[in-house]
């Protein structure tokens, strides 16, 4: 098994610990190139709320002579699996997704052991900074963006970036506990899944307007 990380990162800011963060990711989730070819394809959480729906992607991924499937495990810091599943050594607090039919189902878990059975990878696909949707009806209060305000990034002039703005609200990477609660959710992740990979989406600022949360200039 090997660990692939797939990062895009857009104008990240020359922050000393926010370089020790990237290194620890990458540390984290260094990648060994094997020889064999890679035919993969994405599922989103729309895709794979439930039973039915990963069934017919891992058939159609079959068919189609595909090894990789990349399911997206996180939305809007919530879960699409189980958090603290079995082993509990990395705090993640992280609700389970709204948009799942079942509170129950373990979209993660099922994906993985309906993959094994044709020799198809499961990598979990996760968005990092990311955490709201624009509807802040969907989340509850305990969410990390009702939680953890402090942790938003801020623009040039200093506004806190809105809940509704870009693809939603994003936390700040500059942050130290920013980088330490997202680290736990990937070690949670990778712990307690058998996974074949973590593929990281949205390791960015919004844009190269953002970046200046006070604790973050703080700690440049």
């Amino acid at each position: 098994m090997y660990i692939f990380a797939a990062i895009i990162i857009n104008k990240l800011y020359n922050k000393t610990k926010l370089k020790l963060f990237l290194i620890s990711v990458f540390l984290l989730f260094i990648t060994i190139i094997s020889n064999g070819q890679d035919r993969a394809m994405w599922a989103t959480i729309w895709s794979s709320n439930t039973a039915a729906k990963i069934d017919n992607i891992i058939n159609n991924a079959s068919i189609n002579n595909f090894n990789k499937v990349f399911l997206q495990v996180r939305y809007r810091a919530d879960a699409m699996y189980i958090p603290n599943r079995s082993d509990s050594a990395y705090q993640n607090n992280e609700l389970r997704c709204y948009i799942l039919k079942d509170p129950t189902f373990d979209p993660l878990q099922y994906a993985i052991v309906k993959a094994k059975e044709k020799n198809i990878e499961i990598h979990a696909w996760v968005p990092i900074f990311v955490v709201t949707p624009h509807d802040l009806s969907k989340i509850s209060e305990t969410h990390i963006y009702n939680t953890h305000k402090e942790w938003l990034t801020y623009d040039q002039s200093g506004v806190v970036m809105a809940y509704n703005s870009h693809e939603g609200a994003f936390l700040d990477p500059g942050i130290p506990d920013v980088q330490n609660y997202t680290l736990d959710i990937f070690r949670d992740i990778a712990i307690n899944y058998n996974i074949d990979g973590i593929q990281l989406d949205y390791i960015r600022y919004p844009d190269s307007l953002y970046g200046f949360n006070p604790i973050a200039i703080q700690n440049f």
